[in-house]
């Protein structure tokens, strides 16, 4: 469990680093196009082959991080991403943490 555990803490700050980068794609369909289809898949996944609830805590949180971005575009994927994490996780952890953030 210990390798899967590093693993995952490696992986998915490099995959979350993707999100605020809207200005490098050429419109605003590209980039949701991206993050539906590449970001939002891959942390689910993610997610669901950890299957800890102690590790799902420090993403949820970066995410609703991105809730707070001046970019529109970023704070729509923010809020998709928290949307299918709670679809396919389903857990209410995750809502738990939703709470402080006002929504």
């Amino acid at each position: 469990m210990f390798f899967v555990q590093k693993r995952y803490e490696t992986i998915y700050p490099k995959i979350l680093t993707f999100v605020p980068m809207w200005q490098a794609f050429d419109g605003d369909e590209s980039y949701f196009g991206f993050a539906r289809d590449h970001l939002i898949t891959a942390l689910c996944e993610l997610c669901l082959n950890i299957n800890r609830d102690l590790l799902w805590k420090p993403l949820n949180h970066q995410v609703l991080l991105f809730t707070r971005n001046a970019s529109p575009l970023v704070r729509i994927v923010a809020v998709d991403l928290l949307h299918e994490l709670f679809e396919k996780v389903h857990t209410t952890l995750l809502l738990l943490f939703v709470i402080p953030y006002g929504f």
